[in-house]
């Protein structure tokens, strides 16, 4: 990513310099609230602003998963959640650092569109969000991410195409919500994904799932590995399967959110995946992020340009 004075985000970084400076000193150390302004901001620039003031802006008729509340729409509706409204706040910043992971780590600009019209186009944010933090982990961690455009086409209707360590493999990224967790959910989803992946090379299932299913993690488990086996067995196009979901954690006295991940694997693909790829999550790899931080970036590039200006 060009960062140089008078590249084509010169502009772009000058007014975000700006916008910190304007808002550290109201922030007065909170870090939180500093993300939160940098991440609106950078999503009215990559999004729109319709697609901002929709589901950035905070709205007493807020979107029913980002949930950009106001207090006045909590007080009549979740009186008891007010506090819950910091979610959102991390969910704007989770998504404005996987598109600028993308940005920064070089994906094409035809990918980036792709993607960029799904969100904008998508009728529910929620699947489409998962799929960008996951383009965004598998750039970030090394592998090149093509979007496949939907074409309804048997075995040629998945998510991405990537490339790491140099091998093909085909990522599908899917969503379970408002739905019971049984063995049969799971299997009819898997059935679903099966013929969407080509048969000629390896193929990964990323599959977003809500988060309290997992309260009584033993129990999850039991389903999905259940479905799991019994999927395996009658099909060896997929390598690997990883549940997405949000655990909520507190971040000082605040609710925040944060992506778990759990693999599981196929013992006899009909493809094998080589020991290298960023899909090889048994192994312990070190700063396996999902996504680059935005302010962290602007910050070093602040810095860098201070260190170097004339005095």
């Amino acid at each position: 990513m060009d960062t140089k004075p008078g590249s084509a985000l010169d502009e772009f970084l000058d007014n975000m310099f700006a916008l910190l400076e304007w808002i550290e000193p109201q922030a007065n150390g909170d870090r939180q609230r500093i993300q939160v302004v940098v991440a609106s901001y950078f999503l009215r620039f990559a999004l729109g602003t319709d697609w901002h003031d929709k589901y950035v802006r905070l709205s007493d008729t807020p979107d029913p998963w980002l949930l950009n509340a106001t207090d006045k729409w909590y007080l009549a509706n979740r009186p008891d959640e007010v506090a819950r409204r910091s979610v959102f706040s991390y969910r704007i910043v989770r998504l404005a650092n996987a598109f600028f992971t993308l940005i920064k780590r070089g994906t094409s600009a035809s990918a980036f569109e792709l993607l960029r019209r799904r969100l904008q186009t998508a009728p529910d944010v929620q699947p489409t969000f998962v799929e960008i933090e996951v383009a965004s982990f598998l750039v970030r961690n090394g592998a090149e991410v093509r979007v496949i455009e939907e074409s309804g086409i048997r075995g040629q209707d998945f998510d991405f195409l990537a490339i790491s360590d140099g091998m093909e493999v085909s990522v599908e990224v899917t969503s379970l919500r408002h739905r019971p967790l049984t063995v049969q959910t799971i299997s009819n989803k898997f059935k679903e994904k099966r013929s969407q992946v080509p048969d000629g090379r390896p193929a990964v299932l990323y599959m977003g799932i809500p988060a309290e299913w997992m309260v009584d993690s033993a129990t999850a488990y039991s389903v999905f590995t259940e479905a799991a086996t019994r999927f395996m067995r009658g099909s060896h196009r997929y390598n690997a399967f990883t549940l997405l979901w949000e655990a909520e954690v507190l971040s000082g006295t605040r609710p925040a959110t944060r992506l778990t991940t759990q693999s599981c694997y196929h013992n006899n693909p009909r493809h094998r995946l080589s020991g290298g790829t960023v899909f090889d999550m048994q192994s312990e790899a070190a700063d396996r992020g999902m996504a680059d931080s935005l302010l962290e970036f602007l910050e070093a590039v602040r810095a860098k340009r201070a260190a170097t200006k004339p005095k």
